[in-house]
């Protein structure tokens, strides 16, 4: 991207789909060597961008036929002032927050115990677990009280809001300060999906607004989701399901409320594959660029007065 962002639309929405590698001991569902199934967005700053990521992954898990998920959702932002809070400094939150990423495997006391090995201070361990366990019991709006921005705290509500209200609630989509992603490279929103047969994610991913910048100069804000394809293709397999494909299409937005938007693409997602975007000031040259992820266009307005689908590419 960092090599051809010129020649590719803004906000690019890349699928792509290669083989990568682990350094840790195999289990059930997760191989040293395995497939790396990725959705991301790139040059979208507003939290629509995770919010379009996170309901595609929804609707294809529900299509392949796995519905029974749960998606947990954080903010490394959030997390950070947490962490901050407690007394650690700016050098010690990746350390810290490796230890915080064990916290489903080891619980809290595992995680006071690896950071006392690895030399932390006690009362700052103390204090930063105490403040856990209050945001485990009470939710997001209690870390405000710890230094959290009330900003992060109202995107991650009207992330899950808005998604409860795409799905009509039909998984269980929540908060958890658990959810840390140990990778150094997230910058914001993380979050993990999980369904029942299965004791890992099947799927996570997160905000990494610095990590193209490091290529080309110029920080560049990006999301991306991976599905886990092993532990998914096996789930498939176990239960005997199967699916289908359709024709790929570009729905164009303007003024539009964004949750009307996604209604549409309900409507359209029987037949179509449908991705959104904004409209771009240039059209004429959005629509030679389209052409390689999409089938057909078409705009909200047109739609709704009834237009036929423009078949491109």
């Amino acid at each position: 991207y960092s090599n051809n962002k010129e020649k590719l639309p803004t906000p690019f929405k890349s699928i792509q789909i290669g083989d990568s590698f682990r350094a840790e001991r195999p289990q059930r569902g997760r191989s040293r060597e395995f497939v790396q199934c990725d959705i991301d967005i790139l040059g979208d700053k507003s939290i629509n961008a995770e919010l379009e990521l996170l309901k595609t992954c929804l609707d294809t898990y529900n299509m392949l036929g796995l519905k029974d998920l749960t998606l947990k959702i954080n903010d490394r932002r959030i997390l950070n002032a947490l962490v901050l809070h407690a007394g650690f400094n700016e050098s010690e939150l990746g350390t810290v927050c490796v230890t915080l990423d064990k916290i489903d495997k080891i619980e809290i006391n595992g995680v006071m115990m690896e950071l006392i090995e690895k030399g932390m201070d006690t009362d700052k361990i103390n204090r930063l677990c105490e403040i856990i366990n209050i945001v485990l019991e009470e939710g997001i709006e209690s870390t405000i009280k710890f230094s959290a921005e009330e900003k992060y705290v109202t995107d991650i509500k009207f992330l899950i809001n808005s998604l409860n209200q795409l799905t009509n609630n039909a998984y269980n989509i929540k908060f958890d300060i658990s959810i840390v992603r140990g990778q150094g490279y997230y910058t914001g929103t993380v979050y993990e999906m999980y369904t029942s047969g299965f004791s890992g994610a099947i799927g996570g991913g997160g905000r990494y607004d610095k990590m193209i910048g490091k290529f080309s100069g110029v920080d560049c804000p990006a999301v991306g989701y991976s599905i886990g394809f092993e532990p998914v293709t096996m789930l498939l397999k176990e239960r005997n399901i199967g699916f289908d494909t359709k024709d790929n299409l570009a729905l164009i937005y303007e003024d539009e409320d964004i949750i009307e938007v996604f209604k549409i693409k309900e409507e359209l997602k029987e037949k179509f594959n449908v991705s959104l975007f904004a409209k771009a000031k240039n059209m004429k040259n959005f629509y030679d660029k389209i052409g390689e992820v999409a089938n057909y266009v078409i705009s909200v307005r047109d739609y709704k007065e009834g237009k036929e689908f423009k078949k491109i590419g």
